[in-house]
């Protein structure tokens, strides 16, 4: 129903909320690993996971691709059971490097939220208990882009929740493979950004706050020994330079209004499975930084941005510590307030019809 007060009442009430809100800051521990459809089977994983001792991240979100082997048979099976051994294990983990961490100064547990899956794609939520009192509307959903959205072996699982009054976005992303393969995975950023859908028709770019963690699958354009002789030197900012992710954020074609933390490590894809060597197969993949963090939103500050060493897949995972301000609203103050504007406005416009009439008697 239309409502003629509502644009009045909701600009006076935005004012009035401003005075009244709490705002607290928030910590994050973000991270994107691409699996190589390997299964967990025992490696220690304290180097992945340690937490810096002067920040307590509220919650953990950890973005997988290729959980399970990209093949026809994966894809139609729909196999879940290596993310479920990975909730198991990054549940027990979590823990132990955040006790290791905090010594006596640990205080409660981590607990998942919530998981999803999209054939390899897996998005895997922790907050610490101290949180789950302030987070709702938690779901999550999964977007297909594999063969023209026919196929999960591409796509994203994203997630959707409130944590008090500020609403956040999570999308775990696999983007199209291949070298030369620029602008499908411009499309399928598109397609994910403005099909993914939650409740009440609300999309990605709608949050507050958005964060990507993803295989986005961007390139380096160099010829492999060009590369590598870059990354031998330490130049990472000169092989930045033919990154083509950076550069398609440059030229406005993906990620528009999206930021992302300079980065300083090596290029991420692709070693021989299970060691620091670049590929030394047939085809010589040129080294690049496929797997990256982005994030949109108001004063979101990057505290650290880094790839993990560690040995389980043909990537390295990337990691970023963040912190942003969520707002709180009590929401009987609001009703009242609300009720308090509209009987304001009710007032008004009675004062003004009775001037009307008053003047029309004369």
């Amino acid at each position: 129903l239309y409502d003629p007060y509502e644009p009045v009442v909701v600009s006076r009430l935005e004012h009035e909320l401003a005075k009244i809100s709490r705002k607290d800051m928030i910590h994050v521990m973000l991270c994107t690993y691409n699996m190589h459809g390997r299964p967990y089977s025992g490696e220690p994983l304290e180097s992945w996971l340690a937490m810096p001792r002067n920040m307590r991240p509220d919650f953990i979100a950890i973005g997988f691709q290729e959980i399970v082997n990209l093949d026809v048979q994966s894809v139609i099976a729909a196999d879940n059971s290596n993310r479920r051994t990975w909730e198991q294990v990054l549940s027990v983990e979590i823990n132990k490097q955040y006790r290791k961490a905090f010594a006596d100064r640990a205080d409660g547990e981590y607990a998942l939220v919530s998981s999803e899956q999209l054939v390899g794609v897996a998005l895997l939520l922790f907050a610490h208990e101290s949180l789950l009192p302030r987070l709702h509307n938690v779901q999550m959903v999964k977007y297909k882009t594999g063969l023209a959205g026919m196929a999960g072996n591409k796509g994203c699982v994203a997630a959707h929740m409130m944590l008090d009054d500020t609403s956040i976005c999570i999308v775990a992303a696999h983007l199209a493979a291949g070298q030369g393969n620029v602008a499908e995975r411009n499309s399928d950023f598109h397609t994910i950004r403005t099909g993914t859908r939650f409740r009440r028709g609300m999309h990605i770019d709608d949050h507050d706050y958005a964060f990507w963690l993803g295989d986005l699958n961007y390139r380096v354009d160099l010829p492999s020994d060009h590369a590598r002789k870059l990354i031998s030197q330490r130049q990472m900012q000169s092989l930045m330079m033919y990154d083509q992710l950076s550069l398609q954020m440059a030229s406005g074609k993906v990620f528009r209004g999206y930021s992302e933390a300079e980065i300083h490590f090596p290029p991420t894809y692709k070693f021989d499975a299970g060691t620091d060597i670049y590929d030394t197969s047939e085809k010589m993949r040129v080294p690049s930084w496929t797997d990256r963090i982005m994030y949109r939103g108001k004063d979101v500050r990057v505290l650290s941005y880094y790839r993990d060493e560690i040995r389980l897949s043909d990537h390295k995972p990337v990691l970023a510590m963040m912190e942003f301000e969520v707002l709180s609203i009590d929401k009987g103050l609001r009703r009242q307030i609300t009720r308090d504007l509209y009987a304001q406005r009710h007032k008004e416009e009675a004062g003004l019809t009775g001037s009307k009439t008053s003047k029309g008697s004369k």
